[in-house]
């Protein structure tokens, strides 16, 4: 028998509040829950719209065919949801292990998605903002004739090198965001060293090798071009 059911109240009668069945499912369904509930999903329950407007339902409602097996999805559900906003280092642990065993079946796909999604993002930012300390200190230590800052720049200048190489060697695939990382980073860094030197002229362009290499390894301040 086909029942009403939602996510905290699995057994409750949508009915007798007022909700109509949709014929589709709801978007946040689809997101959040139909790669780990797909066989219990059917439709989403939306409000019917009263005399005082439209009402919502505070929670997600599904149609469930076997009403016991979809009790214990959803609690489940909301457990790994729980525990991912409580302690996402034991998420962690307990998503690892679940990979590791095989049981793909009881995964937190949703935050799990996310989560992977948001670690290539976090890769590409880390490599910008990388780019941009190294650049504005590389700026300074050409352009800014402060001696007594010199040792603290290059001491700088050193330290990104060697967090950029780290982050390279383990995520090789950024080798290939180089250019276009440059781009973002060295209009950034050149607003910021001309808003704390505006009496240096910073030229528009960086006039050395932008290539991984040099940027990771050569004294430019040692050439005696410039």
């Amino acid at each position: 028998m086909v029942r009403y059911a939602s996510l905290t109240h699995p057994t409750r009668d949508l009915r007798a509040q007022g909700f109509a069945p949709s014929l589709r499912l709801h978007p946040k369904i689809k997101k959040n829950y139909l790669p780990i509930a797909k066989p219990l999903l059917d439709i989403f329950v939306n409000p019917r719209k009263g005399e005082d407007g439209v009402r919502s339902p505070d929670k997600l409602v599904v149609r469930v065919f076997d009403i016991q097996e979809g009790e214990n999805q959803m609690a489940e559900i909301q457990n790994l949801t729980s525990l991912y906003e409580q302690d996402i280092l034991l998420w962690s642990e307990d998503t690892a292990a679940k990979l590791k065993a095989g049981d793909f079946d009881h995964l937190d796909l949703a935050n799990l998605i996310e989560e992977v999604e948001g670690l290539g993002i976090s890769q590409k930012k880390e490599l910008i903002s990388r780019l941009i300390v190294l650049l504005e200190h590389l700026l300074k230590r050409l352009r800014v004739n402060l001696p007594q800052d010199y040792n603290g720049w290059e001491r700088t200048i050193r330290t990104q090198r060697g967090e950029l190489e780290i982050l390279l060697d383990t995520v090789p695939s950024l080798s290939n965001r180089w250019e276009i990382s440059f781009d973002k980073a060295w209009s950034i860094a050149l607003k910021n060293v001309r808003k704390e030197y505006p009496q240096v002229i910073f030229e528009d362009q960086w006039s050395c090798d932008r290539t991984i290499e040099p940027m990771l390894n050569c004294d430019f301040w040692q050439d005696s071009s410039f």
